[in-house]
């Protein structure tokens, strides 16, 4: 078909559904929030249903402002937020709980017991993926023991497990299919991402009933047929793509040779560096499967540390400096170039590339002529400071030539993107869009559907809207890196950040 492709993109706090032409060029959007549901301290849940309704409404609304019908798409694409769960009755599809999200720390006892009796070993070496109660392994098994008859039905095969993509498939289908892809897979901390199954070692480590997992499919091939009828159209439009948003937006930048790097900053700032098709193993990141084409997996070294960004929000409520992210960049603007300040936000240490002790904020090189402007810029630099070191964490598995291409919502900050730039010696490209996991997910779902004719075309499609360019010397990048590393060192022990292998080329721990 020649229609137009229709991209989901339900994130952490919001849906948004985006209509593209053939050609890749956005028609129409709509976006709608969710409401992140607390019931007590360390729980983080959504509502299945407002869910399933805010995907329905945005994808409507965006097809009448395209002026298409749901009955001429060329296929669907799904991008979801990596980690979130949703256990539901095969028979009714009605959830059995609230969705489970990634923030939510249940589970931290039973992860902290499982490093103590050594899994933290085995782990990585099948998933990639540090012992953490933010994926959903442990999470689910905590629901198993803890919802009355919940187990006994899981093992009967009458209650189903999904990451939020499997669970709108199983809707848009009727219940006919339960699938999620290969990049989904890979968080849930059950899936061995060398062999491509569900790792039957971890299944019985977490009690895990196999026959509520679903099927895993490639990320770009045919799902299912959904009912146009549930998008306001008539007859059928076909699935042809699922993805997390985090690998849909390193597909929406392009990023898919071997060496190729992005940087997001968005809830924090996070970094993929494209490894290709063999999962390799460096201190301070995670493995990922960033996708599977055609039977073949795509691998990524990726590291994101969200506290990178609540630095900001934390330095500004304390000392009240920008009421809006402008202001906050506009106060930037205004520091000394001789400042020597530097900032390391509170809980840095937890998340990659340090997986240290946690700790307090740490302001370093005050003097009695540091102004908010200094404070300012050096909360903001932070961000990119934070970004070298993942990017260097990945070692030589980048491609040091290449630009850093970057997205998310700060990625509107020209003098962030400029740090970064200097601070790397590494150009640093931004397309036209800022927000491109759901282009990932379309470009995916036209793959599929033969509107592209093979995955290269997707990455000659980048576009850059601007390029900035390295503007320091590299004494001068050196000598703000020293400062940078000399404050991480006074806030919290250091971590190796080397780059490491198994003897086979895959993950070890």
């Amino acid at each position: 078909m020649d229609g137009p492709v229709l991209a989901l993109e339900q994130a952490a706090g919001f849906t948004r559904a985006v209509v593209y032409s053939r050609q890749g060029r956005p028609l129409a959007a709509a976006r709608d929030e969710i409401r992140c549901l607390s019931r007590g301290p360390g729980l983080s849940t959504y509502d299945p249903e407002e869910i399933w309704t805010s995907v329905l409404a945005t994808a409507r609304m965006a097809l009448i402002r395209a002026r298409t019908d749901a009955g001429s798409l060329a296929a669907i694409g799904i991008a979801n937020q990596r980690d979130t769960f949703v256990l539901w009755e095969r028979g009714t599809g009605r959830p059995v709980d609230e969705a489970i999200a990634a923030d939510d720390r249940r589970a931290e006892a039973r992860t902290d017991a499982l490093i103590a009796a050594g899994v933290s070993a085995v782990v990585p070496e099948h998933t990639g993926l540090r012992v953490d109660a933010r994926f959903p392994a442990a999470k689910l098994a905590w629901l198993l023991d803890n919802v009355p008859g919940l187990r006994t039905r899981a093992e009967a095969g009458e209650i189903a497990f999904g990451t939020i993509d499997t669970f709108l498939l199983a809707r848009f289908t009727g219940g006919r299919v339960h699938a999620t892809d290969a990049s989904n897979a890979a968080r849930t901390m059950l899936f061995d991402i060398r062999r491509q199954e569900w790792d039957q070692a971890l299944l019985r480590i977490f009690d895990v009933p196999e026959a509520m997992l679903p099927r895993v499919f490639d990320s770009a091939t045919y799902f299912g047929a959904a009912k146009a009828s549930l998008l306001g159209g008539s007859g059928v439009v076909s699935v042809h793509a699922m993805l997390t948003d985090a690998t849909a937006r390193f597909v929406g930048l392009g990023c898919l040779a071997p060496g190729s790097a992005a940087v997001v900053f968005d809830r924090g700032v996070g970094a993929f560096v494209n490894v290709g098709a063999k999962p390799i193993a460096a201190d301070g990141m995670l493995t990922t499967l960033l996708f599977r084409r055609e039977g073949t997996p795509a691998y990524a070294l990726e590291g994101t540390n969200d506290a990178a960004a609540d630095g900001i929000a934390w330095l500004d409520q304390g000392l009240d400096l920008a009421p809006t992210p402008a202001e906050f960049d506009r106060l930037a603007g205004t520091a000394s170039p001789e400042t020597r300040v530097r900032f390391v936000p509170p809980g840095l240490g937890r998340q990659a590339p340090y997986w240290s002790a946690d700790h307090d904020g740490f302001v370093d090189g005050v003097t009695a002529s540091t102004s908010r402007g200094d404070l300012a810029s050096a909360a903001l630099e932070s961000v990119g400071l934070v970004g070298r070191d993942l990017i260097e964490a990945a070692g030589e598995d980048g491609d040091p030539t290449a630009p850093l291409r970057v997205d998310g919502r700060a990625a509107h900050s020209d003098r962030l993107l400029q740090f970064l730039a200097n601070i790397t010696g590494r150009a640093v490209e931004r397309g036209e869009e800022t927000d491109r996991a759901s282009l990932g997910a379309a470009r995916m779902a036209g793959l599929a559907a033969g509107l592209w004719p093979d995955i290269g075309t997707l990455a000659s499609a980048w576009q850059a809207e601007h390029r900035f360019a390295p503007a320091l010397e590299a004494a001068e990048r050196d000598r703000l890196y020293a400062l940078w590393r000399q404050a991480i060192g006074r806030a919290f022990p250091p971590a190796g950040g080397r780059v490491s292998r198994a003897a086979s080329g895959g993950p070890r721990g």
